[in-house]
């Protein structure tokens, strides 16, 4: 999910991609439901989520929307760990800089993902 397009092998086995797809079928649902949703609501959606792909096994930490779906490890992990080491280039121009935080990691995924 951290960038380019990802694909299934076509020789995984039938519950591999019945897994694969729960996943990501939960994922864009909780995306493309919750997604427009204020900040104050995002809890409340949190909670229907939860209920809804209660078999998915969301981390209990935080809301469903700080994970994405790692296909690697088969499981949902925190936007954090894909959110690259800023480095600092004093040619750029300051108003070009675009410092990574998880909103931004979070946001650019989702807009690829779409794209």
């Amino acid at each position: 999910m951290t960038s380019g397009k990802q694909s299934i092998p076509i020789n995984d086995k039938k519950e591999v991609w019945l897994k694969k797809l729960n996943f990501y079928f939960g994922f864009s649902f909780i995306w493309g439901f919750g997604a427009s949703y204020k900040t104050q609501a995002l809890r409340f959606i949190d909670n229907i989520m939860r209920d809804f792909f209660g078999k998915l096994h969301f981390p209990m930490s935080e809301t469903v929307f700080e994970y994405y779906f790692n296909e690697k490890e088969q499981r949902f992990v925190h936007w954090s760990r894909i959110v690259p080491e800023f480095i600092y280039d004093p040619k750029q121009p300051f108003f070009s800089i675009v410092v990574p935080t998880v909103e931004t990691v979070r946001y650019s995924n989702i807009l690829d993902m779409l794209v």
